[in-house]
């Protein structure tokens, strides 16, 4: 890391009149900032979690908490990690906050990554633990049977349009839970607004558009957009969405909000999936947020719609959407 000399530095913004000093504190400030602002909210998260994991290790079996750590600390870790059964993409992501620290600590670093022991414990760990993803998908019928019973499990008739409205169009448009609902207050801001949606006529015939303006596969925050079709069925999206829209507040931000206002939250998201799939009288321990998406991608695949239509319905860059699929 380039170092910073004592003392202040005169700088002058371009267009501005007024000189300036900038301490060697607002030099680190601004570089930790920039550092920062490089990671996705989520991977910075990841990494907090890791590296707290990682202290919280060595304190219980009294190792000297130094950076860099020695490699023997990140083997005993591993296999702790490993012991306590987590999954090999945690390990992984823990052990590549370290080694990120580790390079915004100082300029001369070790690549754990490269160690033979390290490495060859990561895909072992990989080997041994592979374990297949168990949540069950969402299919356009049984979408229906839990829209259906919405008024069994909702508090009031506007929350039952309410998410009669948030589960069709997230099923849908194949979206991701985190697009279309807030995880954490401060990250409200990155999912689908009332302005970012609109609905439209085309050549096709009516069709909604909605603005992502941040999702998993756009870090940088370019935006894209997506177009949801309308479909014969009752839980046809644009049907839905038009009945909530009547009666939604006037109210910017977020879509999806309560009739006071506040936007819904996935953990509200997840909690009225899970009653109404109770009411049906299915366990809802297998379904997820998520199952939307799984559902909406095994249904296009067993539809026959090609692999290409359905990375890019569902926005996957990789042959990663093949894991979605249950046929």
């Amino acid at each position: 890391m380039a170092q910073i000399p004592h003392g202040s530095t005169t700088s002058r913004d371009r267009g501005d009149t007024n000189p300036r000093n900038f301490s060697a504190a607002d030099f680190r400030s601004e570089i930790d900032r920039l550092v920062d602002a490089s990671l996705a909210s989520n991977t910075k998260d990841t990494y907090r979690t890791g590296l707290r994991s990682f202290e919280i290790f060595r304190k219980d079996f009294n190792m000297e908490c130094v950076w860099p750590p020695p490699p023997s600390h990140i083997v005993l870790f591993i296999a702790y990690l490993s012991l306590k059964g987590r999954a090999h993409k945690t390990v992984s992501c823990y052990v590549t906050a370290i080694g990120f620290r580790c390079k915004v600590l100082q300029s001369q670093f070790m690549d754990y990554s490269q160690n033979f022991i390290i490495r060859k414990m990561l895909e072992g760990l990989k080997r041994s633990k592979f374990s297949k993803d168990k949540r069950l998908p969402i299919t356009s019928e049984l979408l229906t049977r839990i829209i259906e019973k919405l008024p069994l499990v909702c508090y009031s008739a506007y929350e039952s349009l309410l998410f009669a409205a948030a589960f069709s169009v997230a099923f849908h448009g194949f979206l991701r839970v985190g697009e279309l609902v807030y995880t954490k207050l401060g990250q409200a801001q990155n999912i689908i607004s009332i302005h970012g949606t609109q609905i439209l006529w085309g050549a096709k015939g009516e069709f909604i558009r909605l603005h992502l303006t941040h999702s998993k596969g756009d870090q940088t925050g370019k935006g894209i957009s997506i177009d949801i079709r309308k479909t014969d069925s009752t839980v046809c999206p644009i049907l839905l969405l038009k009945r909530y829209l009547r009666v939604r507040p006037n109210k910017n931000g977020p879509l999806l909000c309560h009739l006071g206002g506040k936007c819904v939250s996935r953990y509200q998201f997840s909690g009225i999936l899970s009653k109404a799939l109770n009411v049906i009288g299915i366990d809802s321990s297998g379904y997820k947020s998520h199952s939307f998406r799984i559902g909406a991608a095994s249904e296009a695949s067993a539809k026959g719609i090609s692999n290409e239509e359905i990375m890019k319905l569902g926005r996957w860059k990789s042959g990663a959407y093949r894991s979605y699929i249950r046929l």
